[in-house]
Parts: structure tokens; sequence; C-alpha cells
């Protein structure tokens, strides 16, 4: 007798791809933006009322390495950039911690080329533990890559509280273009991580695209796919998003995003974001203008980074660190409190 066996589960990009709704997307982002605020005012207002009130929480990104075993073709950490390589010791991410606490913030992103290796992973969950035991810094996001179960579980169980892990893009041939070599190459992976994370015990979780390295509506489908589906397997989740731009790296690194997102294409983005998912957490870091970020606060972005570094040591001032790109908002953490309130909002820092 022939014993069967279950199939095996299809690969996951398969499944989101019959879950996304493309043409959904589609029709939305067709529609001028003007029109989309007037339709969906109410509801864009409703989901800031109640599921965040007028709070508005500003972060800084800490960079603590910039070592990579990825070679991607728009990153300035790619392994094949002859940048010169910096890993900040434990001291010296403490000290770049007060030195931010003392700026006023309490909410930090601890950010690393991806490194996966248990030595680094350990000396991670070292400083994570540090940081809160002996700074003002209360909350903990990290952003490190594809880790094992058992790298996840230490990083929570020295106290961060939350993960992102950004797929970039999710059209096939071009993550095999642009993720040229190292873990990151290998798609599905990513994919999948984020549940694994999730059941290690972080309960915040953060999904994003670059935007600009294909089609916009496909990108956005997609990602709503992945977020779905991360819920269905992990209920009770804390969502979170980000839609970061492609921007400039360095002098060496001549990558040119392949699709075009203007600003009116970006906000559009974000209010698809916002009311498809009116609990989740919305990102505007500091590779956008001033000017945008500030109008982006009408679109129900929730979080905004301030006097921003994304060098290794950048702030204490090291005079070779090397940035992992360029930013275009470099207001203090004081100066982007003052925008929010002029929106008519709270900003908060923990």
């Amino acid at each position: 007798m022939t014993t069967l066996t279950a199939q095996p589960p299809a690969p996951l990009l398969d499944r989101l791809t019959q879950l996304a709704r493309p043409r959904e997307t589609e029709l939305f982002l067709a529609r001028p933006l003007s029109a989309l605020l007037a339709m969906h005012s109410v509801e864009l207002l409703r989901a800031r009322r109640e599921h965040f009130g007028r709070r508005v929480l500003l972060f800084a990104p800490l960079y603590v390495a910039n070592a990579c075993m990825n070679d991607c073709s728009y990153c300035g950490f790619r392994r094949s950039s002859r940048v010169r390589r910096q890993r900040l010791g434990p001291g010296a991410v403490l000290r770049e911690a007060e030195l931010l606490a003392e700026r006023g913030h309490r909410s930090l992103d601890l950010v690393a080329g991806e490194v996966p290796r248990d030595v680094f992973i350990d000396s991670v969950a070292r400083v994570v533990d540090a940081i809160l035991r002996r700074t003002a810094i209360e909350r903990i996001h990290l952003n490190l890559g594809v880790l094992t179960d058992a790298q996840f579980r230490r990083l929570r169980d020295a106290g961060a509280v939350g993960y992102h892990l950004y797929q970039e893009t999710y059209d096939r041939e071009t993550y095999a273009k642009v993720h040229r070599a190292g873990p990151k190459s290998a798609m599905e992976p990513r994919l999948e991580a984020i549940a694994r994370a999730h059941a290690a015990g972080f309960e915040r979780i953060g999904l994003g695209v670059l935007l600009g390295l294909a089609p916009l509506t496909d990108e956005l489908a997609l990602l709503a796919a992945h977020a779905e589906w991360l819920a269905e397997q992990a209920p009770g989740v804390r969502l979170g998003f980000s839609l970061p731009r492609i921007q400039r790296v360095d002098e060496a690194c001549d990558f040119q995003a392949p699709v075009g997102v203007d600003d009116e294409a970006f906000l559009k983005a974000l209010l698809f974001l916002r009311l498809k998912f009116p609990r989740a957490e919305l990102t505007v870091t500091t590779r956008e203008r001033a000017d945008l970020r500030d109008r982006t606060l009408a679109f129900g972005v929730t979080k905004l980074s301030a006097g921003v570094s994304t060098a290794p040591g950048g702030y204490g001032h090291s005079d070779d660190a090397t940035p992992q790109f360029s930013i275009h908002d470099e207001r203090s953490l004081a100066e982007v409190a003052e925008a929010v309130r002029a929106s008519g909002l709270e900003p908060v820092v923990s």
C-alpha cells in the first residue's frame, strides 16, 4: 500500500501572490491625491484618534557596525564597498546611547550590517541589556537581518521589544539582481523570518519595501499580503511599516532606482497603508526632506526619526564614520518635536 504524505507547503511568495490584490491597489494609486484625501478624511481621522490619539513617536537609529556579509547593490554597507569597516565596542555603543539619551531620546532602533553569527549577536544582546540598565533609554527595536530562532530569543531576552525586517522588494527577478551575494540573496528565508521573530517574543514587527526597486502597485499589494499573512500566523502582533525611498549612497556606487516614485506616489502609498492597517505604526525616516516629512503627518504617520546619524559612532562626531546613506532632514530632536506640535499633534519619546 502506498503511504500518502502531505504535499510540502508552497513557497511563501507564491502564497502571498495568491493573497495579494494588485487591482485594488492599482485603482487606489490611480486616483489623485486630493481626491483620496477627500474620500477618506473621516477614516484617516478615526484611525489616528482611536489608535494613537495625538501621539507621534520620535526616535533615533543607533548604528553599531557597518560590516556586512551581503552585497546589496543599493547599500553603502555592501561587502564589495571599500569603505573602512567599523564595529563599535560595548563601551562605544553605550556612550552613543548616553549621548542620545542626553539629547532627550528614549527610543532607539539598533542597526547594523547583517552578520548573523553568534559572537556578534551575543555582543548585541549584551549591549541591549547594558543600554536599558545603565541609560535613560526605555525602548529598543532591532534591525539585524535574518537570524536563527535561538538568536532571536537571546535578543528578546536581553530586553529589545521590536524587530524590523524589510523585504526590500517582492519581485523575484529584481530581488535576485540587487542582492548579489551573501545570506540576503536567499529570498524565501527572509519572507518567513518575521513570523519566527514574533514567535521568539518580539511583540512589534516592522515590515517594508525599498521604494524604487520595482513597480509600486505590485510592491504595496504584496507588502499588504505579507502583513495579513503575518497577522494570521501571529495573532496580536503589533505591526509597523516603513517605505524608504532609494537615496544616493556614495561616490563609488552608481546604483540608480529602476522605478521612479515621486512625492505624490509616496504619500499615496503611506495613505494606502494607513487605511488598510489603521492600528499599525507608520514610520518616515530622514531619507526624506523636512518639508515632506512634516506633510506626511496628515497622512497618518505616527513615528519619525530625529537628530539622526546613519554611521557607526556618528553621534560622537567620529571624523571617519561612513554612513549607510545620505539623509535629507538634519533637524534635531527638538526641532522635529516643534514641527509635530505645529501640526496639532503631540511628540512623545517613549
